[in-house]
């Protein structure tokens, strides 16, 4: 079987002011960030439980299924005019 990898970025939306919902792993509390004003661009910390750690961990569910969606559509775009 062959295995075929295929990377996407995505963007995620930003809210009007330019902020992106977290949701920590930790404690599960909701806040919002923006992205690039911190100090560590990969390290993200709850602002409630004080929990460190990769941005891609605190990623909301919404999120996700967004994200998921995007690569999908880019995929299914691909095998067409591939």
């Amino acid at each position: 079987m062959n295995d075929m990898r295929m990377k996407v970025n995505v963007k995620l939306p930003e809210d009007e002011k330019g902020f992106i919902g977290r949701k920590c792993p930790q404690c599960g509390k909701y806040f919002k960030v923006k992205i690039g004003t911190g100090l560590n661009d990969s390290e993200c910390n709850c602002p409630y439980c004080g929990f460190a750690g990769d941005h891609q961990k605190f990623v909301t569910d919404e999120q996700l299924e967004y994200a998921k969606s995007v690569a999908m559509r880019k995929f299914e775009k691909q095998s067409v005019n591939g």
